[in-house]
């Protein structure tokens, strides 16, 4: 899409939400998180780590450390952090 801007004008800001040739360049936060593991959290866990807290994930399948990992709860991203020891420590909160 191409918009002609005449000196001294401000370009139009664009919405891709309302522009039906823009959509399809809308990928989720998660495209660009492919290389770290997906956690699941619930519950109080999910309610610490929005507000920036540390938690320990629990299960057999939990991440033990040292490595990076997002965390997602309600199928929406909430995090992104390390886990060391099996504590997860936020570096990143999104409010999505």
């Amino acid at each position: 899409m191409m918009v002609e801007v005449e000196e001294g004008e401000e370009p139009p800001v664009l919405n891709p939400l309302e522009n039906a040739e823009l959509i399809g360049y809308i990928k989720p936060v998660e495209t660009a998180l492919h290389q770290f593991a997906e956690v699941r959290i619930t519950g109080d866990a999910a309610a610490k780590v929005k507000r920036g807290n540390p938690v320990l994930l629990r299960g057999a399948d939990a991440p033990i450390g040292p490595e990076e990992i997002y965390v997602v709860s309600g199928g929406k991203l909430i995090a992104f952090g390390e886990v060391s020891k099996g504590e997860f420590k936020p570096k990143r909160v999104f409010n999505l």
